[in-house]
């Protein structure tokens, strides 16, 4: 077994196409079970399957596998679901601080003493709104829902007879557009 597993990578690292396509055959839906264990979301945890599986194609002259190549390959769709994951709450903690803090700020009047600020917090208002416009239409009502009426994800995918993978599609989308279009006024935010 051990001897057949060497013979396998040496194929794979003198780029033996064969080998490589046989790789995806016994490797693919094990590792993409193993993926979406991570990160319930089946076109993500493909994705990552796919990454690791070309990755392990482009560099394989490179690569040294010390375990055997199944332990190799489930332990790199790990770590880039986690990587993710650890993305995804890095991004909504973000997220959380500075729609609070709009929220927060945008229901109380900025300070009458500083007219600054005011004109800052009118462009900043201005501007959020016409983030919101540019989303699509779903997307919008989607985080509408969500932010402005907090109803949690179930909640809007049975009010919008979606599924909740599609609410949660939604959100990100919503999300990064907001802080793509919003990233002028992040350092204002954390100031207010």
């Amino acid at each position: 077994m051990i001897d057949e597993q060497k013979d396998f990578i040496n194929k794979l690292k003198k780029g033996d196409e064969k080998t490589y396509r046989l790789l995806y055959d016994r490797y693919y839906v094990m590792l993409c079970k193993t993926a979406y264990q991570y990160v319930p979301d089946i076109y993500l945890s493909e994705s990552f399957v796919n990454d690791v599986i070309f990755h392990l194609w482009e560099q394989r002259t490179s690569i040294n596998i010390h375990t055997s190549l199944k332990n190799y390959l489930v332990k790199s769709v790990i770590n880039m679901c986690i990587k993710h994951i650890n993305k995804e709450k890095r991004e909504q903690s973000l997220d959380d601080v500075l729609i609070s803090r709009f929220d927060d700020y945008q229901l109380s009047d900025p300070d009458a003493e500083y007219p600054l600020n005011e004109l800052m917090f009118n462009d900043l208002k201005k501007t959020y709104h016409k983030a919101l416009a540019l989303l699509p239409e779903e997307c919008r009502e989607v985080f509408r829902l969500s932010r402005m009426e907090e109803l949690s994800y179930p909640e809007i995918a049975d009010k919008l007879n979606i599924s909740v993978n599609t609410v949660k599609y939604h959100i990100k989308n919503a999300l990064a557009k907001l802080r793509e279009l919003l990233k002028d006024y992040l350092v204002l935010l954390f100031i207010m």
